[in-house]
């Protein structure tokens, strides 16, 4: 059973080592400063990407706003001159039948 667990110990070892070396490499051929600057910048456009958006949406709700008062006004119109239609109509058959009862 020691055999077992000075070969476990061996191994965590030799993996420590291994990592320790590693680490030393990346660090050496500038890997860890690049990632580093890599992980700085893709923060810096997503902040810059959250504020786009946030902007984004304020417009687009002022859109919404302005596009429900112009159909609001458009439909009051668009009313007003069926209103209007309908008062020609009326006085136009007025005016028909007036004329239907001097006929007769």
């Amino acid at each position: 059973m020691d055999d077992l667990e000075d070969a476990q110990a061996d191994f965590e070892g030799e993996m420590q080592e291994a990592n320790d070396d590693l680490n030393e490499d990346l660090t050496a051929n500038g890997v860890i400063a690049d990632t580093e600057a890599l992980e700085d910048r893709i923060q810096s456009e997503m902040e810059a990407f959250e504020q786009n958006m946030a902007t984004i949406r304020r417009s687009s709700k002022a859109l919404r706003s302005r596009r429900a008062t112009r159909v609001q006004s458009l439909t009051a119109t668009v009313n007003t001159d069926a209103g209007f239609e309908e008062i020609h109509d009326a006085e136009a058959d007025a005016a028909d039948f007036g004329d239907d009862m001097t006929a007769e």
